[in-house]
């Protein structure tokens, strides 16, 4: 019965997010990633948007979603702090908000996707002006 309830709450989502429960969570949601970025702007970073869908594993390949993109492999990011670490040379102290995907086995779907702050920033002074 519970599986029944499961996937008559999923076909009709659309109608589970006008509900009121929902609706908070999605307000409360919003308010947390807007004061996130908000910290992170205080801090002077930059926000950057790094692909959802990459070409390599990051944290080992075990726990991958494998898609076939036009016949070649890609993969649901399992993290974005390689991408952040790559842009921090260029643009300095950086920081994403993004969904991340794990293909580890699970009783629910709620661990197979995530919502990630992540912050990139200089440990050493590289010589720019205003910066420590």
């Amino acid at each position: 019965m519970q599986d029944a309830a499961a996937d008559h709450a999923a076909d009709n989502r659309h109608l589970f997010l006008r509900g009121e429960t929902a609706s908070a969570v999605m307000k409360v949601r919003g308010l947390l990633l807007s004061s996130f970025r908000s910290s992170f702007a205080d801090k002077e970073m930059l926000e950057v948007t790094p692909p959802a869908m990459v070409q390599t594993s990051v944290e080992g390949g075990s726990t991958l979603f494998t898609l076939d993109f036009y016949g070649q492999p890609a993969y649901l990011t399992q993290s974005s702090q390689l991408y952040l670490e790559t842009c921090l040379p260029s643009l300095g102290d950086v920081f994403c908000i993004q969904e991340s995907f794990r293909a580890e086995k699970s009783f629910t779907r709620r661990s197979v996707s995530f919502t990630c702050a992540r912050a990139c920033m200089r440990l050493v002074n590289d010589g720019r002006e205003g910066e420590s």
